[in-house]
């Protein structure tokens, strides 16, 4: 009976890894559809532009070569986006060392302009002499950077529709600070905060506080799973005031 509960947690527990994955994929699948937007329109107006001087007889090898040049530019950006969306969703082999910094500022990457469409502002603050360097599953981090992150975007867009906040006003803060040999990282939003009364409810699998249905309820048991079991970490969050907390306390390198 004692195994075949396990196995069936076991089996459990995949069919919710992939159920994230998904979730996750989809995502990242918009992200890449806005930083694609403005980059395909930049190459659409530059094809243009030959075809233009040459009917006016302007185009020459330097105009040539200037407007292929921006044109490769643009297609470089968009084949970056791509190996980044295929390095994502690589699952880490092993736990190595990497720089929890660089892996976050890769997301904010990835989402700076979905979020900036849904006009949010991120920022990311490192404390002086802060060691960023930890030890574990890179892209499985960066998983949980990018649900926290979606998680606070999504807060925020409902206090703009309810008329709580104004748009413009909705921020996502990411703080690193060192704590004796663990790094303590921040992942602040002002979605009108968690109710502290949900405790840990809110890991739950399929435990979900957004409304319509939008959420899948779980991304923050997969979160909490992969850093506490996975990372040998801490995920917790506190609220003050109209700002969500969440903490995440790893080990350094």
């Amino acid at each position: 009976m004692i195994d075949n509960e396990r196995h069936k947690r076991r089996h459990q527990q995949k069919i919710l890894v992939q159920q994230s994955k998904l979730a996750t994929m989809g995502e990242m699948i918009g992200a890449i559809a806005h930083q694609w937007k403005q980059p395909i329109n930049s190459v659409a107006i530059l094809v243009q532009d030959i075809r233009d001087a040459y009917h006016y007889g302007e185009l020459d090898v330097n105009y040539l070569n200037n407007n292929i040049n921006n044109a490769m530019k643009n297609i470089h950006f968009m084949s970056d986006t791509i190996t980044d969306f295929q390095e994502f969703f690589t699952p880490s082999k092993k736990s190595i060392d990497f720089d929890a910094l660089k892996a976050v500022q890769e997301i904010n990457t990835l989402m700076e302009a979905p979020l900036r469409s849904k006009t949010i502002q991120v920022s990311t603050e490192v404390d002086a002499h802060c060691d960023t360097m930890i030890n574990g599953y890179k892209n499985e981090f960066k998983q949980v950077v990018l649900n926290l992150i979606n998680n606070g975007a999504d807060a925020i867009a409902e206090r703009y529709l309810s008329g709580t906040l104004q748009r413009g006003e909705g921020r996502i803060v990411i703080r690193f600070h060192n704590e004796s040999n663990k790094l303590h990282i921040h992942i602040i939003d002002n979605g009108g905060g968690i109710p502290q009364e949900l405790g840990s409810q809110i890991y739950e699998p399929y435990f979900t506080t957004k409304e319509n249905s939008q959420g899948t309820g779980i991304g923050l048991y997969m979160s909490k799973t992969i850093i506490e079991e996975n990372m040998g970490g801490k995920l917790y969050f506190t609220v003050e005031g109209d700002s969500t907390d969440f903490h995440i306390l790893l080990k350094k390198a």
